[in-house]
């Protein structure tokens, strides 16, 4: 089994004859020096120049989660159109594949008919496991990695954090969602995109990401908005409303602001039009226009095809954009890139993507807003606003995001396979065991010194370790070297399915371990535990729950350092039933609150989240994020 990637075989952890270990055998010692940089040709490399730069790219086979994109509904979904159809005009070379639910497969297959691009049908992320041979890359298409593909390089989209300054928009389950799936993802990911500066900054600032592994590519338009003719004006078959009317188009979230615009129309009797559908916990608009009496001067659209949203683009007074939050707004660059009037709540992204060509006013002041619909009535102050906007829609196109984000996939690649090849002075290697028994300290410690590692592991006979682990290992060690306790991911095969054993970090403050703590995940710096009195304490019992008591006290004392890599593929077989009770009888199953490592007396039916997770797998999308959100609601209310 080769990596394509890397030019190397995996380690089989077979016992190694004649070494006079008896049941212990060792994996050959990794030293990663300066030495060991090369480089080499790829038969299929090619030229593609950036600007001033010219960098060498290699084609790519990416797979693509699809899976968690809205299909009927959201600038999700134009957005990833717009940015996949053109780098799929702009690069021949680059093969793909998609994993979308069966609902969305043929419309996948229907707007992108290349034959480059596979669709491929599965019920959930974990089926993306039974594929992984199809892509060398992952990517997440929005706010998303799962599953844990750590062995190769990943690239995801995350749109903003909006959860971080406006917690109150968002209902208890998707608080957890955003807080536990977000910084995972962007603490993994090899090169994590997000839409604006201002949310490159956020990121960094909430989440701690340095700002080297974070990139902005903008989104565009929707093409067949506005592709056409300056003159083509659009067309609009349905009821007529009021000629003169402000535009407002958008999902009716909370942070949106559409309340302002009812006040607008309460206050000044001016029309209304709202493009945009309900959303689940979103702004109630239907029912508030219906409950103030606004049906006469505020009007909602939804289902538009792009020539209706043209008319109305056109046609309106002004586009207002009174967010309280944003991460981009593409109704902004929509409205710049046809040439309509624009007012913002002044907000720094706001202001990035819409530069001098808007009126701003302060969040949810009324007064300002109607002095700037009152500035618009006026066709010199219209024009004024547009002299130039030109070169601010220049900025925004398809073609050159897509061109960046081609940029930015080969580089993951380099970026990635740059850590086995990264100049470290540690020694590092594992001690292969017997299947059936995990080693006692003292034994592997001793094989350690014999061999002068100075981060130690074991894998098991029969296990795979991944090309790069180790590597991945000493970099993490390097980057942490007061942690005593390197822990990274494994596969764990069975039951005709893979899984990712790994530490969780929830999102309600808890961890847990998803999975079973197998000697593959754990990996030892030896002079980090020389200097930690409680580890040595701990290892010196001889206990056979070593492991464990170790990982606990490292999490709580600050010693742990996790290691975003899948290390090896392991057997689930290769743990008896035995043992595993033993482990649940010991809480390896169990949820520890973070501040402290207290076990978590969780719901029963919090515990059953697994099986239940696995059972939804068989329903549709649509009905499966219904029943996470209601899921969550049920289960962390009854948390203790």
């Amino acid at each position: 089994m080769r990596n394509e990637k890397e030019g190397t075989e995996p380690i089989r952890s077979q016992p190694l004859a004649g070494q006079g270990l008896g049941p212990l055998a060792l994996i050959g010692m990794v030293a990663v020096s300066k030495r060991n940089h090369r480089r080499t040709k790829h038969p299929h490399a090619r030229m593609l120049s950036l600007g001033l730069q010219t960098a060498i790219i290699t084609a790519v086979r990416a797979g693509i989660d699809l899976i968690p994109l809205p299909f009927n509904h959201g600038g999700a979904r134009y957005a990833f159109v717009g940015l996949f159809r053109a780098m799929l005009e702009l690069d021949t070379e680059n093969t793909y594949v998609l994993f979308t639910p069966r609902q969305t497969s043929e419309w996948c297959r229907t707007q992108f008919p290349d034959t480059r691009v596979k669709v491929i049908e599965v019920h959930d992320e974990d089926d993306v496991f039974d594929h992984v041979d199809k892509f060398d890359l992952y990517f997440g298409s929005l706010n998303h990695l799962k599953p844990r593909l750590y062995d190769r390089p990943t690239v995801s989209i995350l749109h903003d954090i909006q959860e971080r300054f406006l917690p109150e928009n968002f209902t208890k389950g998707d608080l957890l969602t955003r807080y536990e799936d977000y910084p995972q993802m962007a603490e993994a990911v090899t090169t994590l995109v997000t839409d604006s500066y201002y949310c490159k900054r956020a990121i960094m600032d909430k989440l701690f990401i340095h700002d080297s592994k974070i990139e902005v590519v903008y989104n565009a338009p929707q093409a067949d908005l506005v592709t056409n003719d300056a003159r083509d004006t659009g067309h609009w078959t349905r009821s007529s409303f009021m000629q003169s009317f402000l535009l407002y188009p958008s999902a009716f979230y909370k942070h949106k602001d559409q309340e302002i615009l009812l006040d607008v129309a309460a206050r000044t009797g001016r029309a209304v039009v709202f493009v945009g559908h309900d959303l689940p916990d979103g702004y109630p608009l239907r029912k508030e226009i219906e409950k103030r009496g606004l049906g006469d001067k505020c009007t909602i659209a939804e289902d538009l095809e792009p020539q209706e949203l043209r008319y109305l683009y056109k046609r309106s007074q002004a586009v207002v954009i009174p967010s309280r939050y944003e991460g981009f707004a593409m109704p902004v660059v929509e409205a710049l890139a046809l040439g309509c009037p624009l007012i913002c709540s002044d907000l720094p992204v706001l202001r990035e993507v819409a530069g001098r060509h808007a009126l701003f006013f302060p969040p949810g002041n009324i007064d300002a807003l109607c002095r700037c619909i009152d500035t618009l009535a006026d066709h010199h102050n219209r024009q004024k606003l547009l002299d130039g906007v030109e070169d601010q829609v220049a900025k925004f196109s398809w073609t050159e995001s897509a061109r960046q984000m081609l940029r930015i996939f080969n580089e993951a690649k380099g970026k990635f396979e740059a850590i086995a090849l990264a100049p470290s002075k540690a020694k590092i290697g594992a001690v292969i065991s017997d299947a059936s028994v995990s080693s006692d300290y003292a034994s592997l410690s001793q094989r350690a010194a014999n061999m002068e590692w100075d981060i130690m592991g074991e894998t098991r006979a029969g296990s795979i370790v991944l090309p790069g682990a180790l590597a991945a290992v000493a970099k993490a060690a390097a980057d942490a070297p007061s942690a005593a306790v390197l822990l990274g991911d494994v596969w764990e095969t069975g039951d005709g399915k893979t899984r990712a054993a790994h530490l969780r970090r929830t999102g309600d403050r808890m961890w847990k371990l998803e999975g079973y703590l197998y000697p593959e995940m754990m990996f030892i710096n030896r002079r980090a535990l020389e200097n930690w009195p409680l580890g040595l304490q701990i290892v010196a019992t001889a206990s056979p729950n070593w492991r464990w008591d170790l990982l606990r006290a490292a999490r709580r004392e600050g010693k742990l350092a996790l290691v975003h890599r899948t290390l090896a593929k392991v057997s689930k077989d290769s743990i008896s039933e035995e043992t595993r009770k033993e482990a649940r009888r010991i809480g390896m199953f169990g949820y520890y609150r973070g501040s402290d490592d207290a076990p978590v007396a969780v719901s029963r039916w919090r515990q059953a989240e697994p099986l239940v997770r696995r059972l939804s797998r068989f329903l549709p999308v649509p009905l499966q994020n219904a029943g996470a959100r209601a899921w969550y609601k049920l289960t962390r209310s009854s948390d203790k």
